[in-house]
């Protein structure tokens, strides 16, 4: 018969040999289906961001939105940027649109300056998570898990939100919450 937690006295360096697994063999399932929801979020992302490029803007028609993958963002990801650069004012809606094309070009960077001013324009939960999300990207752990905390506060209750968090979590080696 397989041994149970409920068999183990408590949590020691013992436990994971009297339940037959170690400790990362448990988290490593963990983190693969964390980090596998955040891919399908992005590619909804992106397929909705490729659906606003070509309503508003005329450019990156139905057969890309097709083609976009969590590793490949739509070829006129960078007419986005331009597109809102060359607005003469920015409102937070367009500085979000900013952001997550720079998420898609892989430059966290950028994309948390560009969430930054739009949180500085409109501060809302969603908002915050995103810049988590940049903000993990970077491996700033610290600077994500006050973003996700801040999202919550603000009311957001997606699951991502508790994904992402425990993903950082992990990463902070925080296992206290988890």
């Amino acid at each position: 018969m397989e041994p149970t937690i409920s068999q183990a006295d408590s949590w020691s360096e013992e436990t994971p040999k009297k339940l037959g697994s170690e400790p990362e063999k448990v988290q490593e399932p963990v983190v693969s289906y964390i980090v596998s929801l955040m891919e399908i979020r992005m590619k909804i992302v992106a397929v909705l961001l490729t659906g606003v490029c070509a309503l508003n803007f005329g450019f990156a028609g139905p057969s890309e939105a097709k083609q976009v993958t969590a590793s490949s963002p739509p070829s006129d990801i960078r007419k986005v940027i331009d597109y809102v650069d060359s607005l003469p004012s920015l409102n937070a809606e367009q500085l979000v649109m900013k952001a997550k094309a720079f998420y898609w070009l892989k430059d966290y960077s950028s994309a948390i300056v560009a969430i930054s001013k739009s949180i500085a324009l409109k501060p809302d939960p969603e908002s915050y998570l995103s810049r988590a999300l940049y903000a993990a990207g970077l491996k700033k752990y610290e600077e994500a898990l006050k973003d996700c905390d801040k999202s919550e506060e603000l009311g957001y209750r997606g699951s991502d939100l508790y994904a992402l968090r425990g993903l950082i979590q992990l990463n902070l080696e925080d296992f206290a919450g988890l």
